[in-house]
């Protein structure tokens, strides 16, 4: 019987980018039926934006579309930082030197200033 061949080094990071990719893809699509499941239009896009005129990796939003970017992680150590600023906060307001500000929030947290925002302008 023989060995398996061994793989080289590309063919070895070509498979862990197509893991990578599928995991992205998931968790994306993941996103777009969270979204939907709180009557907020979304749909994934193709090539994760890298077709002019499709920026981001959705788009969602009732009236207008914005895009959005989604990172899935395995990485822990900057989201336990984060998650544990927020444990007692709504929002988190993160800022480095000569950059905008940015706002972290849940999901649900999210979700729910969204449909707020939404039936207040009905």
């Amino acid at each position: 019987m023989k060995d398996a061949p061994e793989l080289t080094q590309q063919q070895a990071a070509s498979k862990r980018g197509k893991s990578n990719a599928r995991k992205g893809r998931d968790h994306e699509n993941n996103t777009v039926r969270e979204l939907m499941r709180a009557g907020i239009p979304a749909r994934r896009v193709p090539l994760s934006g890298a077709v002019d005129g499709w920026p981001g990796d959705i788009q969602f939003g009732i009236g207008e579309t914005v895009p959005g970017q989604v990172k899935f992680s395995t990485a822990q150590a900057g989201q336990r930082l984060v998650r544990r600023w927020l444990i007692d906060h709504f929002a988190l307001f993160l800022r480095a030197p000569n950059e905008e500000t940015l706002v972290v929030l849940r999901l649900k947290d999210f979700l729910g200033m969204y449909k707020d925002s939404r039936e207040e302008a009905v």
